[in-house]
């Protein structure tokens, strides 16, 4: 595998996580292990909880609802603070068993400051030469849009 790509999906509202599991599906599909973790309330847009069920351990989906604001949180599903929903971010970011890590809802944490830019921007640059990564969300950072490899700016016309 060549070196593996940081993309980001940043929209004003559209549908960035159905973009970003495009690439799931073109990844699986090359036999890729794709995981996801969503930071916020995105993971229902798609119907992403029906789709992993189709691919079996090759596709992780990770939706613990960060308590990051509460119009974020879906009362039905468990909270985790959002330093525990990082930490399980970086170990997959730097893990070797999956191919692709997708973090959704990622870029207006960085944003808000609520997770540290810089730190993040540590952790992508660590991650193994062949790890692919794509974060979706608003508000992309500049230092995230000029860390990455390509950059899709989604939005209603």
């Amino acid at each position: 595998m060549k070196n593996g790509l940081l993309l980001v999906y940043t929209h004003d509202g559209a549908q960035a996580p159905c973009s970003a599991l495009g690439q799931a599906i073109r990844a699986l599909g090359r036999g890729f292990k794709v995981c996801v973790i969503d930071f916020g309330s995105e993971l229902n847009a798609c119907g992403q909880t029906t789709l992993a069920a189709c691919f079996g351990e090759q596709l992780q989906i990770c939706s613990p609802v960060a308590e990051i604001s509460s119009e974020l949180a879906d009362p039905g599903r468990d909270r985790v603070s959002l330093p525990e929903v990082w930490r399980s971010a970086i170990r997959i970011i730097q893990s070797r068993k999956c191919d692709m890590a997708i973090l959704l809802g990622l870029t207006q944490l960085m944003a808000t400051n609520k997770l540290n830019p810089d730190e993040v921007l540590r952790v992508l640059a660590s991650r193994p030469k062949e790890k692919h990564v794509v974060i979706t969300g608003r508000d992309a950072p500049q230092t995230l849009i000029d860390a990455a490899d390509i950059v899709t700016e989604i939005k209603h016309l």
